[in-house]
């Protein structure tokens, strides 16, 4: 045994340890290694634990992996993922990756510098608001407008263009309205046309008309600033989104029929929405008096 281990280190002395390093640097395996140089994996993790052989984490080599064999998922399960992680995004809007990575390193300086603009010209902007599942840069709440500071990688990352696209529409979709400024386009324009340019901004914003859109800013316990949209019934009392009317005038419209009616309307067939429609109420209302009165 002894001999064994004094032979395999004199083997181990004459291998090219720079050249297999170089080699396994350049995107290959262990196992490629041994079929290109003849050594076995133990040689390599003796190596390893002497320091001749410097392997990647674990991390990394899933990383390799991934890479060079791409797990393909079909278009149903594609669905389903996407599905998934957005109903999870939503019960948890802390989580959004966005608002996990974004702001990791701070303010930047494109960002700092145009606060500082809106500062000096008396624009109200709320900083990093979650609204939906997405955050704003700079929120003008009381005109519904949204102003983004854009680095490069907004313009040259196609997942990012494609999640800004998203972003738009979905803030178009609920009045409000996107300003995006381009960074490095800003940067390349004169001082005079900088001052030209700011002056027609802030002139912009303040011409916008204020929209009562009865919005409400919430923290949540995690820390994170949300948007809140409150509704309002006419009698002026909030209730649920999608909601007709708040609970109280629900219950003082809806004219609640007795059982023998109701059983009535079952039996010549009507509809549960046409029922609905007679007592001022949704289908499930009707549904539910149904099952009140145990007839279903």
């Amino acid at each position: 045994m002894f001999f064994h281990d004094i032979y395999n280190k004199k083997i181990m002395k004459n291998i090219n340890w720079e050249k297999i390093q170089k080699y396994y640097n350049d995107n290959h395996t262990w196992q490629n290694v041994v079929d290109k140089f003849g050594i076995s994996l133990s040689a390599l993790a003796n190596a390893k634990r002497r320091g001749n052989f410097i392997s990647r984490t674990i991390s990394d080599a899933s990383r390799l992996s991934n890479k060079m064999y791409p797990r393909k998922h079909s278009e149903e399960t594609k669905k389903k993922i996407s599905l998934i992680r957005i109903k999870y995004l939503k019960e948890h809007p802390d989580q959004v990756p966005y608002l996990l990575n974004h702001y990791s390193k701070g303010e930047t300086y494109p960002e700092k510098y145009f606060n500082d603009v809106f500062v000096n010209n008396n624009i109200k902007c709320e900083r990093y608001l979650q609204y939906g599942v997405y955050n704003l840069d700079f929120a003008v709440i009381d005109k519904l407008i949204n102003i983004e500071i854009d680095g490069s990688q907004h313009i040259y990352d196609e997942a990012i263009v494609r999640s800004n696209i998203r972003k738009d529409k979905f803030l178009r979709s609920n009045n409000w309205t996107i300003i995006r400024i381009l960074w490095s386009d800003y940067q390349k324009l004169t001082p005079d046309s900088k001052k030209e340019y700011i002056n027609d901004l802030v002139s912009s914003i303040n011409n916008f008309d204020i929209k009562n859109e009865n919005i409400q800013i919430i923290t949540l316990p995690s820390g994170l600033r949300k948007i809140k949209k409150i509704y309002y019934c006419e009698c002026g009392s909030e209730m649920y989104r999608g909601s007709k009317r708040c609970v109280k005038c629900t219950r003082m419209r809806s004219n609640k029929p007795n059982k023998e009616d109701l059983i009535k309307l079952i039996e010549n067939k009507t509809t549960w929405a046409k029922m609905g429609g007679m007592f001022g109420v949704s289908d499930n209302s009707v549904r539910k008096w149904a099952k009140l009165y145990e007839i279903i």
